[in-house]
Parts: structure tokens; C-alpha cells; sequence
């Protein structure tokens, strides 16, 4: 959905979530941000957590349910290193291990998370400051998600 500021988008993405929430559908929301548009991941990793029900720095308990519910390992959970960096594996100098092969399989990982939620409505506020990584992921996963979701992502011209 595109328009101009002040138009009412904003009115509808509390409408849909109000409508969600009163039909039991689950509403997820990421934002761009213009303090945060050079963070890589930022609005994805928002949708991410809320999905996956993770603080922005997972504790070890919310890495175990991570993997439990949803079969993954270790180099998925690296993968997921790029999002939210708490996650991943550390090589010597500080750097994430296979940091520049990993960004296929975060997206297969997130995919997974995002498959095994039935009716739910993604929603991308504020695109027009999205980071370029967010961009990216979006094209990878969104694509690829089951006909009982729904996604829209509102911004400015």
C-alpha cells in the first residue's frame, strides 16, 4: 500500500490488526526506521523475533526452544547470526563464522519458521525505510509463504 504521509495508511494497518486479533489471526509487524535503514536486518529481525518468540537477544532457554520447535541446528541457528547477532558463532578475530555463505540459509531457516504458522498477516510499516538486507530477505522468504498468510507492506512514494 502506498501513499502520501497523512493519507490513512497508518488507520488501516490498526484496522487489519484489530480485525486480526478479533478473528484470531496472528498479526506480525516490522518497521523501517531512517535512525535504522544502515542496520542491516533491522525490520526483518522485528518480524523474526515476534514469529519465533525471541527477545532482540535471545537467552540460551529461547535458543534451545528455537531449536526444539522447529528441528534446527547449530549452522541454522549461526545462519540466523546475520539477523540477530547474539546468535552467532564467533571465529577468533570476532567475526561470524561463514558470515559471507550464510544469508541462503537464514532464509530457509526463517522460511521454516514462517511455513509453520498458519493465517497470519505480515505487515512491513514505514518500507520506505527499510534497510537493503531487510529488502533482500523479504524477496527470498515472502515469495515462498503458504496462501493462508497475508502480507503487506505500506509506504510512502
Amino acid at each position: 500500500m502506498e501513499g502520501l504521509a497523512g493519507m490513512g495508511k497508518s488507520a488501516i494497518v490498526w484496522q487489519l490488526q484489530r480485525e486480526s486479533i478479533d478473528q484470531n489471526i496472528r498479526y506480525l509487524m516490522g518497521t523501517g526506521s531512517a535512525i535504522e535503514k544502515q542496520t542491516p536486518y533491522f525490520a526483518f529481525s522485528q518480524i523474526l523475533c515476534a514469529a519465533a518468540n525471541l527477545s532482540s537477544s535471545p537467552s540460551y532457554g529461547e535458543v534451545l526452544a528455537l531449536k526444539h520447535t522447529y528441528q534446527l541446528d547449530e549452522d541454522d541457528v549461526n545462519a540466523l547470526g546475520i539477523m540477530l547477532p547474539s546468535l552467532a558463532k564467533r571465529n577468533e578475530d570476532g567475526s561470524q563464522v561463514d558470515h559471507g555463505r550464510l544469508e541462503g540459509r537464514a532464509a530457509k531457516v526463517v522460511l521454516r519458521i514462517f511455513q509453520a504458522m498458519e493465517n497470519t498477516v505480515f505487515v512491513f510499516e514505514d518500507a520506505h525505510w527499510i534497510d537493503s538486507q531487510s529488502w533482500i530477505m523479504l524477496q527470498m522468504v515472502l515469495p515462498q509463504l503458504s496462501g493462508s498468510s497475508m502480507v503487506m507492506i505500506v509506504t510512502r512514494p
